[in-house]
Formats: structure tokens, C-alpha cells, sequence
């Protein structure tokens, strides 16, 4: 079985397998590691945003549970702030977690 080109992928079909690992979401592509990661530089995203999506996922789900410290158990404004940030994420992936969480 051959890969899928990929030149074919598009910066949205990536983007949607960016809470993958990279391993794995070339799997789902059905492409291999070294192919998307060409692909990736050649889009412009310089690493693997997989575990900048978890952090925030984590932050989400703490949220949700009300195990975080500054916030009150189930915000919403926290989930939905979270939320915009992991989409900016898919949109950016080249920025910093550090500068994608102080907007907060």
C-alpha cells in the first residue's frame, strides 16, 4: 500500500488531527510521519501542536470538574475562552502555549 501524496493535504484536513499524536494522526491520514511532516513545513507549521491541544484540553476538563484553583467549579466563560484558544490553535499552531494562555 502506497501513502496518500501529501501534497494532497490541505492545512484543514491536518488541523482537524492536531489532538493526535503525530504517529497517529498520519495514520488516520493515511500517510506516513516523514510525508506529513513535510507537508507541515511546507504549510508553514513549524512543530507538532498535539500536546499544546492536550494542555488546554486539561485546563477544559478542570474547568468542567472544578478542580482549578482560580476558577469557579464549571465556569463557562472559562470553558468557552478555552474553547476560542484551541481554535486560534488550529488556526496558528506556531504560537507559543505560554502566549495562547495569558490572554486569559
Amino acid at each position: 500500500r502506497r501513502p496518500r501524496a501529501a501534497v494532497a493535504l490541505s492545512r484543514e484536513e491536518i488541523a482537524a488531527v492536531f489532538h493526535l499524536p503525530r504517529r497517529v494522526a498520519a495514520q488516520e491520514l493515511k500517510t506516513c510521519v516523514t510525508l506529513l511532516k513535510r507537508r507541515c513545513r511546507a504549510l508553514g507549521i513549524k512543530s507538532w501542536p498535539f500536546r499544546k491541544v492536550r494542555a488546554i484540553e486539561r485546563r477544559m476538563v478542570r474547568a468542567m470538574t472544578g478542580g482549578q484553583a482560580e476558577g469557579t467549579a464549571g465556569d463557562g466563560a472559562m470553558l468557552e475562552a478555552l474553547h476560542g484558544k484551541k481554535l486560534t490553535l488550529a488556526q496558528d499552531p506556531n504560537i507559543r502555549l505560554p502566549d495562547l494562555l495569558d490572554e486569559q
